[in-house]
């Protein structure tokens, strides 16, 4: 079977067209910039009530990615008291009432509008106790919520 060069080139251009679209979407449906994975997802943490606590994530490509955070499924808005620092969620003052939770990381390609949600992490809130002796504590909450509270225990 003879082949002419109208042929050749049709195939050749064929040819060429495929691999271009592999290069482009991967092979698989995706676009190739959508490729990208959580390099850091947040962990677990525990901070005492009023102190700072930063929650931090990364992805594989920073090129184009945008960040953003939810808080049990829901938003998180940027104020003073909790706000972004690049990628990671930055709490200057922890709330019981308002950040305890599953947090979770979103990373999303400005031009495709593909997104990744991290894996949770939960903040753990604690009330922060001051012991004023070791032979007799008085131990003092610093919990705003719901009231401060002392406790008086004797010995060790």
């Amino acid at each position: 079977m003879e082949h002419g060069v109208g042929d050749i080139n049709l195939i050749m251009s064929r040819f060429l067209l495929l691999i271009f679209l592999i290069f482009v979407y991967g092979g698989d449906g995706t676009n190739a910039q959508d490729k990208f994975y959580f390099s850091k997802n947040p962990r677990d943490a525990s901070v005492a009530e009023g102190r700072p606590a930063t929650l931090r994530c990364e992805v594989s490509s920073g090129s184009g990615i945008e960040y953003y955070w939810a808080l049990n499924g829901e938003p998180v808005p940027n104020t003073t008291r909790r706000h972004q620092v690049g990628p990671d969620l930055v709490i200057t003052r922890a709330d019981r009432a308002r950040d305890s939770g599953e947090f979770a990381c979103i990373a999303r390609n400005a031009s495709t509008g593909f997104s990744l949600t991290s894996l949770a992490a939960s903040l753990d809130v604690q009330c922060e106790y001051l012991s004023i002796s070791p032979s007799l504590r008085l131990s003092v909450s610093l919990c705003a919520q719901p009231v401060p509270c002392t406790a008086l225990k004797s010995g060790g």
